[in-house]
């Protein structure tokens, strides 16, 4: 009797085509397992798809997409027990680089299947009309949360990540001005501008925001843009680059497994935008099964 698998896809999906889901379909049926192919038709359905199917207890979930794919399915699958494997397809694949999951599907889903169950943890965040969300790699307040709120849907298929660069780009040189943003934890009060609370060390692709967080650690690391103004937001941008943030004046960054941002300035999570502060973050220890 074979074994079964859901195999969950998101047709909007950066580079995703009906021969890449074909080429994952066979390649699962021929290693004997039944797949059964959910596809989503708007945001939100991917998480409603994933928390269908744990009633059925498949005994693998695969997720094709980006980033925000694979964080809505995380949202229905958390404390599941059921194991998950990632097909990257998005605009970036930030939790494929940091895993070193390959582009391939493939590749991907032949490292998933001779792998190892792995617990890791996730971010938790939740906030005033904003119910509970968990995120894989990072969340954020501020700089980033607004040029990800500025990026046209239309634009970002076309361009990619390249998108993001020239929302960015546009929110330097245009009217920004990020309202102060008040960060508490158990330790510490202070005001920031910009707030990244990362569970995973890697950010927008290839650099590393937080490098010395993992997303099997209990706990985030979080970096603040403790001045105001552009030049703060450049200068830590050039730094970023050259993997020298962490050691400027402009950052404040330390490790915690809760904190409190309040303030108006908008939030992201995994690269989709998720509203405004205030919200509280968190660390759900051993929250989900995936395939390494």
């Amino acid at each position: 009797m074979s074994s079964s698998v859901v195999l969950i896809a998101n047709p909007a999906a950066g580079t995703f085509s009906e021969k890449r889901l074909g080429t994952a379909r066979h390649l699962l049926q021929e290693r004997g397992f039944h797949v059964e192919v959910l596809l989503s038709q708007k945001r939100g359905d991917i998480e409603r798809l994933a928390r269908e199917s744990v009633a059925e207890r498949p005994e693998i979930l695969f997720v094709m997409g980006g980033d925000g794919t694979f964080n809505e399915a995380v949202n229905g699958l958390v404390h599941s027990g059921i194991p998950v494997g990632f097909i990257p397809l998005g605009t970036t694949n930030v939790l494929a680089r940091e895993l070193g999951i390959p582009a391939r599907v493939d590749g991907a889903i032949m490292k998933a299947l001779g792998g190892r169950r792995r617990s890791i943890s996730l971010g938790s965040i939740r906030g005033a009309g904003i119910p509970t969300r968990r995120f894989v790699m990072m969340a954020g307040a501020g700089f980033d949360a607004y040029t990800v709120y500025r990026v046209r849907p239309g634009l970002k298929r076309i361009l990619g990540r390249g998108a993001y660069i020239l929302s960015g780009m546009g929110v330097i040189v245009g009217d920004y001005s990020s309202g102060p943003i008040i960060v508490r934890t158990a330790d510490t009060e202070f005001t920031a501008y910009t707030v990244i609370a990362g569970n995973g060390s890697r950010y927008g692709g290839s650099f590393r925001m937080t490098p010395g967080t993992s997303i099997f650690s209990p706990d985030l690391h979080v970096v603040a843009v403790v001045k105001a103004g552009r030049a703060p937001l450049l200068r830590t941008a050039i730094r970023l680059f050259r993997g020298t943030h962490l050691r400027s004046g402009d950052i404040r960054h330390f490790r915690t497994t809760s904190l409190q941002l309040d303030g108006t300035a908008h939030i992201q999570v995994d690269g989709d935008h998720a509203g405004r502060l205030p919200v509280h973050i968190s660390i759900e220890k051993d929250s989900l099964e995936i395939l390494l």
